[in-house]
């Protein structure tokens, strides 16, 4: 596993991550489109993503088809791109990011080294 600090600075950029993605989520339209490469993608707009550790995080509130969901996106810093981020650093990004269910609750797929995981916000 990658070097993992998760300390008081990373926990405040967190939570201007998060603040950043509730105040700013993505319609379902943008989200189609940026699945297409029709727009660039999220980690391109600025505000929503930050590194803790070795890990590159990209956080957003979208529309999806079960409605308003938290997506967390985690992949290694630029140096560790060959390296898929194990589950027990996914299992403490999502607390930090507000997942309330673990990774069985949860969306979540691999792509090439980068792990998505959603979850339905709570109503």
């Amino acid at each position: 596993m990658g070097r993992f600090y998760v300390d008081e600075t990373a926990q405040a950029t967190i939570r201007q991550l998060v603040d950043h993605a509730k105040a700013n989520p993505f319609r379902a339209k943008e989200v189609i489109q940026r699945s297409m490469g029709m727009l660039p993608p999220i980690s391109e707009e600025n505000g929503f993503g930050c590194f803790v550790g070795d890990y590159s995080c990209v956080f957003a509130i979208e529309d999806q088809i079960y409605g308003p969901c938290r997506h967390l996106a985690i992949q290694g810093r630029p140096g560790y791109k060959n390296k898929v981020p194990v589950p027990d650093v996914v299992r403490l990004l999502m607390r930090y990011f507000g997942f309330i269910g673990g990774l069985d609750d949860t969306t979540i797929w691999v792509d090439g080294t980068q792990v998505n995981v959603i979850e339905p916000l709570p109503h």
